[in-house]
């Protein structure tokens, strides 16, 4: 069962969070686990909310009442964090197209 924890997120290969790649992609490298993320995006609707989430809680730009700053840990961290906040801030550019 995967953790859904975003205030301790773990990157690390068979760790058990959601953010965390099955342990066969260990020593893999930071292009495999932004292909696994990409795939995941994609075939999870529930992940690609999870990454919205977090994108949100990491941007330095969202106001959150009781703001928390997610520790993220692991060989993928500044990939998943990059990630997340690409995602962010392109979901935010065209929210405000449509206004």
């Amino acid at each position: 069962m995967l953790t859904f924890d975003m205030s301790n997120v773990d990157t690390t290969p068979g760790a058990g969070h959601v953010f965390s790649p099955p342990a066969s992609l260990a020593g893999e490298g930071e292009d495999a686990y932004g292909k696994w993320l990409t795939s995941r995006y994609h075939e999870d609707l529930g992940f690609a909310q999870y990454m919205s989430v977090l994108g949100r809680w990491l941007s330095p730009n969202a106001f959150i009442a009781g703001r928390f700053e997610p520790q993220l840990t692991g060989p993928f961290a500044k990939r998943l964090s990059s990630a997340c906040l690409k995602l962010h801030n392109a979901t935010r550019t065209e929210v405000t197209k449509q206004r």
